[in-house]
Order: structure tokens, then C-alpha cells, then sequence
């Protein structure tokens, strides 16, 4: 069972239920790492100690109306997927 994810526009009402191999027309909004914490001196050695870096989610344009939308996990169950 693969993760399945929705990309879903608010302003637009564009949609779409992907599990990630079919997005190359997609737009991704580049983000950048950003600081946990501050940086702070070691008393001992006197060195910077830098604090863990936190990546952000993606973010994709929708093609519709251009504004950032972010895709949200769905939980699937495998008694779901086996519909005949």
C-alpha cells in the first residue's frame, strides 16, 4: 500500500488525488531550511554550536488560479483499495 496524497486549491476548487509519481506538470514553490533554535557560543570551547535544521513541506502552484497549495496525507485502508 503506496501513500496517496490531495492537492486541493480553496480559492479554485482544483483537485487531485496523487500518490507523487504524476506531479511533473506541477509548479513546486521552492522553500528554504529554517533554525529550530538559535545558535548559541559553548562556554567550554568558545565554538558556535548551531541547533538542528527543520525542512518545511512542499508547496506546489495550482494551475488553475496560481495560488500555493500543499498536498495532504490520506489515510487510506487496504480494505479500501479492494473494490470489485
Amino acid at each position: 500500500m503506496g501513500k496517496i496524497y490531495r492537492l486541493y486549491c480553496e480559492m479554485c476548487n482544483y483537485n487531485r488525488v496523487t500518490d507523487g509519481t504524476d506531479i511533473q506538470d506541477l509548479v513546486e514553490y521552492k522553500r528554504s531550511k529554517i533554525q529550530r533554535n538559535i545558535p548559541q557560543i559553548d562556554p567550554i570551547d568558545k565554538k558556535v554550536k548551531e541547533k538542528e535544521w527543520i525542512q518545511l513541506p512542499k508547496q506546489y502552484k495550482c494551475p488553475k488560479c496560481g495560488r500555493l497549495i500543499k498536498p495532504k496525507k490520506l489515510d487510506v485502508k487496504e480494505e479500501d483499495e479492494d473494490i470489485d
